[in-house]
């Protein structure tokens, strides 16, 4: 630990041997993961889920895991988003893809209040939001995020390295007030907090 939240309520840890939260200079988390957990292709779900290998596997995902993979729907949030739907029904859709692979990995998943809503063992608290690309539909894309034991939360841009600033640089407290610019992606639309909870699938 190096600092506090302006309040000093919170602790600031140092993270990642790129230095700046895992963010170059310029702003981009872009320090690939090559051994080791959440690394090669593990993804924001990946992260957020709490999945450092391919659990059919045991070993690194091959390609980026998306919601609906481990339920037998692995297209279909390429198929949505190709086909221009109304974001509010991808979210839906999203969600619903999550909750059948919890089903097959043996979680749950429900929406709460607020960034600060208290877990119990053997949960913790994901985020979601998404980046609507009107232009190229194909374009638009989800992200994860995850709140950490000290109480800030973090996330994992695709293959790159795990990110516990936001796009400013900045430790996240709530990543639905924070930056969400990511690289070149802003997921401006917020869709929720959601409690995971492990053995309840």
């Amino acid at each position: 630990m190096n600092s506090t939240d302006p309040s000093g309520s919170r602790p600031i840890w140092e993270q990642n041997e790129g230095g700046n939260n895992g963010y170059t200079d310029s702003g981009t988390c872009e320090y690939e993961i090559a051994t080791g957990p959440y690394a090669r292709a593990a993804n924001c779900y990946a992260y957020a889920f709490h999945m450092e290998v391919d659990p059919r596997t045991g070993d690194y995902f091959d390609s980026k895991p998306q919601p609906g993979d481990f339920s037998g729907t692995e297209d279909q949030f390429y198929q949505d988003k190709s086909l221009g739907l109304p974001p509010e029904l991808i979210r839906r859709r999203i969600l619903g893809a999550v909750k059948r692979d919890g089903r097959v990995l043996g979680y749950s998943i429900k929406q709460v209040a607020s960034a600060d809503y208290q877990t119990s063992e053997g949960q913790w608290l994901v985020a979601l939001a998404f980046s609507l690309n009107k232009d190229n539909y194909i374009k638009s894309d989800y992200h994860w995020y995850r709140r950490d034991e000290n109480g800030t939360w973090s996330h994992k841009p695709g293959a790159t390295s795990i990110c516990y600033a936001d796009g400013s640089g900045n430790p996240i407290f709530d990543p639905a007030r924070c930056n969400r610019q990511v690289n070149n992606t802003n997921y401006s639309q917020f869709w929720g907090y959601f409690i995971i909870s492990k053995g309840e699938g």
